[in-house]
């Protein structure tokens, strides 16, 4: 390889990451912006509102559970299934050659395991998934929802799109 040719290859890195730094610095504005919000619904409210409509310890418990595989599913790269949307990740050179990133899409990928927040066999478990989806969908249309720490869902209000939003640590693999 010529010194022309590394020289060029350099170049090429060089303005991919800034390109790349450029988008991450708006996408945090961006998620920085929407968790300022006033009618932000935070993860601790949504849990707070599932707990409302189920106020034992035991549903309390199996809520707590149900999230928390979720997590564990989103951390090993599953996409998480709603009713309305799958969250889903993928590789988006805007922001990381390395890193998958979190996005939205309509149906979870053939090629991609899942993990639902939409159907169980368990009938109590079930009850609480459709209301983990009706609250979300009643909120959607007029707040943003954190769904899980710093990863907020909300709706663009001039086409009605679906959007995801996230902190810094998404960026890196660091949540």
């Amino acid at each position: 390889m010529t010194k022309a040719e590394e020289k060029q290859i350099q170049k090429l890195l060089v303005d991919s990451l800034k390109g790349a730094l450029e988008n991450w610095d708006n996408v945090i504005n961006e998620f920085n912006t929407i968790k300022k919000a006033n009618n932000l619904i935070s993860y601790k409210a949504l849990m707070n509102q599932l707990n409302f409509l189920y106020p034992t310890r035991d549903y309390e418990e199996l809520i707590e559970n149900i999230f928390e595989q979720a997590k564990k599913a989103w951390k090993e790269d599953k996409d998480i299934i709603f009713r309305s949307f799958v969250l889903s990740k993928e590789r988006n050179e805007r922001y990381s050659l390395l890193f998958l990133v979190p996005t939205l899409k309509k149906e979870s990928q053939a090629n991609v395991s899942a993990f639902s927040l939409v159907n169980s066999s368990d009938p109590v478990v079930q009850k609480i998934l459709d209301s983990i989806n009706e609250i979300i969908e009643k909120h959607i249309t007029s707040s943003p929802i954190e769904i899980f720490s710093n990863l907020i869902i909300y709706r663009l209000p001039e086409s009605k799109l679906i959007k995801v939003t996230f902190g810094k640590e998404y960026l890196t693999n660091e949540y």
